[in-house]
């Protein structure tokens, strides 16, 4: 399509004397059959896997609105290609793009991608502030437009001004949307050629409202808009529950990368296995020290986690590492603490049932 594009668009301007010289057809040889064979491969390929796709979801496919427009760009261009043209074909091309969203379903799942899934996501998430936003903006841009056409129109109309003056101001200010264009002009881009036509021909006063305009609403207002537009996705975004999952499933297998480097890094011998001279460098070395701490690893009981890590051995294995340390770190820990007062607490309902038990036994036979 973008080759297509090049092509055409250098004919038109070579043929309407736009750029300089004369096209050379021999420079893109055959380039007609070839997008012409390239535009019927692709249109098979995608009718095909319409087909397919409404073969798989039978009567739900007509629910799927990606698939309605599948249709449509199909039937389209099947239509164009009979010769029945109804519009141009380079604008279905425009429209396939739009079903590259789709995409987002299988890129959302490759880490490679998840600050792009993220963008789009936080661009989704802002749509109710961009719109409000937009009718803002809009309506702050009437108005002081109305305003500037109001005072300029005397000027309009003053025959004792020159021609050439009065179509310059006529240009920025004469009509409606040519008065609202210039607003979006003044507001997003450069405001200083405006300005200046005013002050120089018509009054110098107009500088004091481009001074205000710019300063009260450019900086303020728009700076607030930002501020609410980052906000607003934040909050969306932060709720967002594909995202908090993807992050903690990211989180987790990055936890474990680290552990399986510290394991590495700390078994000397190659053996997979760390005695207890290989697990003391976990402390005695600053660099896995300093990691360990970084993890939440509490380092300080060194023995109690060595002997918390071992089966019996006298070793640590890889399994072992990764399964115990996990349980040893920040809130781990604590829901660790939390299950064995829980056990301790059921342990002593138990002996305290078994007490009273015996209790009573003893009681019945001294009755006896």
């Amino acid at each position: 399509m973008a080759l297509e594009v090049q092509y055409r668009g250098k004919k038109i301007g070579y043929e309407n004397r736009f750029i300089d010289g004369t096209f050379d057809a021999e420079s893109w040889p055959h380039a007609e059959t070839i997008f012409t064979i390239l535009d019927l491969v692709f249109n098979t390929i995608f009718a095909i896997e319409v087909i397919l796709r409404m073969a798989a979801w039978r009567l739900k496919a007509f629910h799927s609105v990606w698939i309605n427009l599948d249709i449509i760009i199909v039937s389209t261009s099947l239509l164009q290609a009979a010769g029945f043209s109804l519009i141009d074909p380079r604008m279905i091309r425009v429209v396939r793009l739009v079903r590259m969203i789709r995409m987002l379903k299988i890129v959302r799942v490759i880490r490679i991608f998840d600050s792009m899934f993220l963008l789009v996501r936080s661009i989704q998430a802002s749509a109710g502030a961009f719109l409000w936003s937009f009718i803002l903006l809009f309506f702050i841009q009437l108005a002081a437009g109305m305003l500037l056409h109001q005072l300029v129109k005397p000027y309009l109309t003053d025959a004792t001004v020159p021609v050439n003056l009065r179509e310059g101001i006529y240009r920025a200010f004469g009509t409606f949307t040519g008065t609202m264009l210039t607003m979006f002009e003044i507001t997003f881009a450069n405001w200083v050629p405006v300005c200046r036509l005013l002050v120089d021909n018509v009054a110098e006063v107009y500088g004091l409202f481009f001074v205000v305009y710019r300063c009260m609403f450019c900086f303020a207002v728009i700076k607030v808009i930002a501020a609410v537009f980052i906000s607003e996705t934040n909050r969306i975004v932060a709720s967002d529950d594909h995202l908090a999952v993807v992050k903690s499933q990211r989180a987790r297998e990055d936890f474990t990368r680290k552990l399986k480097t510290m394991f590495r890094m700390l078994d000397e011998s190659g053996d997979g296995q760390l005695s207890w001279g290989e697990f003391q460098h976990l402390v005695s070395d600053e660099v896995t020290k300093s990691w360990a701490n970084a993890m939440e690893i509490d380092t300080r009981e060194l023995e109690e986690l060595f002997a918390f890590l071992d089966t019996g051995n006298g070793m640590v294995s890889l399994d072992e590492f990764m399964d115990g340390i996990p349980k040893m770190r920040g809130a781990a820990r604590s829901m660790e603490v939390m299950h064995i007062l829980f056990l301790t607490r059921r342990m002593e309902q138990k002996l305290s049932n078994i007490q009273r038990t015996l209790g009573n036994h003893n009681s019945t036979r001294e009755d006896l």
